[in-house]
C-alpha cells in the first residue's frame, strides 16, 4: 500500500507546474504515448466511446447500411519491466459495442438477415479482456510518438492487419483456408498542449476514428457467402463512465455491469475477440451429450 501511494506521488509530482514533455526525448515521448492510450498512472481508469455504421460489401451488389454502431472501451495500464527492453506498460481493457437498427437506433436483439432470409440472434461485442502485448521503451516499433505535430495538434495513426487461425475453425485450417483476416485502423487527434502537459496523467481531449474491414460477424450465420463488413466510426475520450451516451450506459448497467471498470492490474487472461465470445456462447447454449 505504501509503495503504491509513493508511486502515485512520484507520477504526479515528477514535473514542475507548467512542465512540458519533450517529444524528442524517447523516455518522455513514450510517456506521452501512454497518456494517449490511457494514463501514466497504473490502475487509473479511462473511457473511449465511438458511434458509426457497419456496411456490407458483396461483389456485384451495392453496399448496404446493415447496422448502426455504439461502443466503448474502458481501460487502464500497468507498469512492466524487462532486463533487455527496459520499462514499459501494458494496456488492460474491456470493450462493448452495440448493433443498432439503422432506421430507429434501437438496440438489435434479433436481426432478419436479408442475404439468407434467416432470423438470427444478435450478439453485441462484449470482449473481456482486450489486453494487447506490452509496449517497451527500448523496443523498435513501440508506442512512441510516431505521429505528426501540426497546427497545435498531434495526429496519430495505428494500422493493425490481422491474420490468424479462425477460433471457430478446425485443426487443419492452414490446409483448407478459413483464416480470420481483418484490417483495423485507428486515428487519434489530440491538442499538443494536452498531450505534452507533464503534470496531466492522461490526454483528455482526444478524438478517435476507427475503421475495420473484416469477415461477417459469426452470429450473422453467413457461412461461406462472399462478402465482408466495413465498419466506420468516430468518437472521443471521456472522463467518467457517467459521461458516456445514455443508451450505452443503460445497456452496460443492465447487461454488462462488469464493463463499467477496467480489468484488475494482475489480469493474466488472454484477450477475447467476437469469435471466441461467440464460440463460448454457442457452447454454453448447446447441452452436453
Amino acid at each position: 500500500m505504501i509503495r503504491t501511494v509513493l508511486a502515485l506521488l512520484v507520477g504526479t509530482c515528477a514535473f514542475a507546474q507548467g512542465a512540458r514533455l519533450d517529444p524528442d526525448k524517447p523516455e518522455q515521448a513514450f510517456q506521452a504515448s501512454r497518456k494517449l492510450v490511457a494514463s501514466t498512472r497504473a490502475g487509473e481508469a479511462s473511457w473511449y466511446f465511438w458511434q458509426g455504421r457497419a456496411y456490407s460489401r458483396v461483389p456485384g451488389e451495392k453496399d448496404r447500411h446493415l447496422f448502426s454502431l455504439l461502443g466503448m472501451s474502458v481501460r487502464t495500464t500497468r507498469d512492466v519491466e524487462d532486463p533487455k527492453k527496459g520499462k514499459g506498460f501494458q494496456l488492460l481493457s474491456r470493450e462493448v459495442m452495440l448493433f443498432l437498427d439503422p432506421a430507429t437506433g434501437a438496440v438489435l436483439r434479433h436481426w432478419d438477415n436479408p442475404f439468407s432470409g434467416q432470423r438470427v440472434e444478435v450478439l453485441p461485442v462484449a470482449n473481456d479482456p482486450v489486453n494487447p502485448p506490452p509496449s517497451w521503451e527500448r523496443e523498435p516499433g513501440n508506442m512512441g510518438l510516431i505521429g505528426t505535430f501540426h497546427g497545435g495538434m498531434y495526429l496519430h495513426q495505428v494500422c493493425v492487419p490481422l491474420f490468424y487461425p479462425d477460433p471457430l475453425g478446425g485443426a487443419y485450417q492452414q490446409y483448407v483456408g478459413g483464416q480470420y483476416q481483418a484490417l483495423e485502423v485507428f486515428n487519434f487527434a489530440v491538442p499538443e498542449e494536452d498531450l505534452l502537459d507533464a503534470n496531466r496523467s492522461g490526454a483528455r481531449n482526444v478524438t478517435l476514428s476507427w475503421m475495420r474491414v473484416s469477415k461477417w460477424m459469426p452470429w450473422m450465420a453467413m457461412g461461406d457467402r462472399p462478402g465482408q463488413l466495413m465498419f466506420n466510426a468516430i468518437g472521443r475520450r471521456v472522463e467518467r463512465f457517467e459521461d458516456l451516451p445514455t443508451l450505452l450506459k443503460q445497456e452496460i448497467e443492465t447487461n454488462h455491469p462488469l464493463f463499467k471498470v477496467p480489468p484488475p492490474l494482475d489480469d493474466a487472461r488472454p484477450s477475447e475477440t467476437s469469435w471466441t465470445t461467440f464460440k463460448r456462447h454457442k457452447e454454453k447454449a448447446t447441452p452436453a451429450h
